[in-house]
């Protein structure tokens, strides 16, 4: 996957979005489908902007940190930080100074961790 494989897109309030797997505004990324029907979306937000998304229903969304100041659901998340979003409801990702996210969803596999060695599976 090569950076020009992948999508980009304008939002509401001059927010820009890079589409990696998923649909997001009617464009779709390079990866799509499978079993957890992923979404990653790269996300830059303008100082005094916000990015709201609605993830598909029992989907469980992290919200990675990158750069700027972002909150998420009104708790502030810093660069290289993790936030969980759960439960049912729009995702809103803000910033007043201006920032950049990964969102990042899919369906829970459910199923146990298998642990040894260096790796997690």
């Amino acid at each position: 996957l090569r950076p020009e494989d992948i999508p980009s897109t304008e939002l509401e309030g001059g927010v820009r979005a890079r589409v990696i797997a998923g649909e997001l505004a009617g464009v779709g990324g390079p990866i799509a489908g499978g079993e957890v029907d992923p979404s990653y979306f790269d996300i830059e937000i303008p100082a005094g902007g916000q990015f709201t998304w609605q993830p598909a229903e029992g989907h469980l969304v992290l919200i990675v940190g990158v750069s700027g100041e972002v909150s998420v659901q009104g708790a502030e998340v810093a660069s290289r930080q993790l936030a969980i979003a759960e439960g049912e409801g729009p995702v809103e990702i803000g910033s007043t100074a201006g920032g950049r996210v990964l969102v990042i969803a899919g369906r829970p596999l459910r199923e146990p961790v298998a642990h040894a060695g260096p790796f997690v599976m």
